[in-house]
């Protein structure tokens, strides 16, 4: 009994360390005014996998950063983005548009931007969203990526610490002169 009362305290002491994902909205964004300088502060993260999946034309061998897969006779090279990759604010193109960089290069970066009027979670842009994928620009390249990374969203560790800071003063009351 006293084991399990221990792996318990252990269980519920781990799980209150570990990092509280949240989506990071436009709301987070306008109700706290992030600067650039903010904003290259804060580490983001994949809420789900991305897959940027591009042929290669004849003779192209030079692939840094992925992977390459023979897909019915043609060469195909895939970049796997796991959900939970680490991710960090680079420039803002627009007014609530983010690049975001998942690796070292200046120009290996994906877009994301918020839904619902600018309110709702900052979730991955694509140049176009066709049926059933979207062509991304990644490192100079286009690359398709399944239509279901439409929603794949920023997420932030969001540490709400509800400290009340409570000021008490005891009115004596007053009297007529």
């Amino acid at each position: 009994m006293l084991r399990i009362v221990i792996a318990l305290f252990v269980l519920f002491h781990l799980s209150s360390c570990s990092p509280r994902l949240q989506p990071f909205t436009g709301n987070i964004l306008s109700q706290f005014d992030y600067d650039e300088d903010a904003l290259t502060r804060i580490q983001f993260f994949l809420s789900d996998k991305i897959v940027l999946r591009r042929q290669l034309r004849q003779g192209e061998s030079t692939i840094q950063g992925g992977q390459i897969t023979i897909r019915d006779g043609r060469q195909v090279e895939e970049i796997i983005f796991p959900a939970g990759t680490a991710g960090v604010y680079i420039f803002s193109p627009g007014e609530n548009r983010f690049a975001v960089s998942f690796e070292h290069g200046s120009d290996k970066y994906l877009m994301f931007g918020p839904t619902r009027s600018g309110e709702g979670p900052f979730r991955l842009l694509a140049k176009e969203w066709k049926r059933d994928y979207g062509i991304i620009t990644y490192a100079g390249l286009e690359y398709q990526t399944p239509s279901s990374s439409a929603y794949t969203t920023l997420m932030v560790d969001i540490d709400e610490q509800s400290r009340v800071v409570r000021r008490v003063k005891e009115v004596k009351g007053r009297q007529v002169r």
